[in-house]
């Protein structure tokens, strides 16, 4: 890798620190000083389980390629769990688990295991372990609960749990991981763990698009 961008990957690193830590003391202070409207439970927890899905993969990444980027892309995982934890602790404290968090329970239940039959590999051990597989899956643990939370914003007429800086750095910080997986894809291939990767932040980002939409039309 040249000077030039190592020096490029290594902002873009550094910028993804930053902006994760602005995302989650934005909406952490929203949600303990204005209260969780517009927020559910299960958005913080599938959050939580989508990153836990993309650190394995991430890491599996790294164990194949022991490189600068990859290792970059793992820590940026790290610390996203680790923010998260702290905001699904205080919505937990802070709000109910409402029956909308149920229904979505059971919409992400059906969709991800909707993704295992369809992925089937000859046994469930394979089609689990697919990065592919969990890729997909990872699409159902964040977009079915960004997609129920727009249309709780547009049911309850206002989103004030959401913090505006939240939902600007969600689409900041999705690129830039975007931008992160797609210079490694570029330099060592359609790694399959990668792909698992890119799938899942191309859904998440969809459908945070859409809740963005509907935060700024309400």
């Amino acid at each position: 890798m040249s000077d030039s961008k190592k020096t490029t990957a290594d902002l873009v690193f550094g910028l993804q620190i930053i902006l994760a830590w602005v995302f989650s003391i934005a909406q952490a202070r929203q949600m303990l000083m204005k209260g969780t409207q517009g927020t559910t439970i299960t958005w913080f927890l599938f959050f939580e389980l989508f990153l836990s899905v993309n650190l394995y993969l991430a890491y599996g990444v790294y164990q194949e390629i022991k490189d600068r980027k990859t290792f970059q892309i793992l820590l940026v995982y790290l610390n996203w769990v680790l923010l998260i934890t702290v905001n699904l602790a205080i919505i937990m404290c802070k709000g109910t688990w409402k029956i909308d968090d149920s229904i979505v329970s059971i919409f992400v239940v059906i969709g991800v295991v909707s993704t295992l039959c369809v992925g089937y590999r000859g046994s469930i051990r394979n089609t689990i372990g697919d990065p592919v597989t969990k890729g997909v899956a990872a699409i159902f643990f964040k977009g079915v609960p960004q997609l129920f939370m727009g249309y709780c914003i547009y049911r309850d007429h206002g989103g004030t749990g959401l913090h505006w800086v939240a939902l600007v750095g969600g689409h900041c910080t999705v690129c830039l991981r975007l931008m992160e997986i797609t210079m490694e894809i570029r330099k060592i291939g359609w790694n399959r763990k990668l792909k698992g990767l890119f799938i899942g932040e191309i859904g998440n980002w969809g459908s945070w698009i859409v809740t963005s939409i509907i935060w700024i039309a309400v």
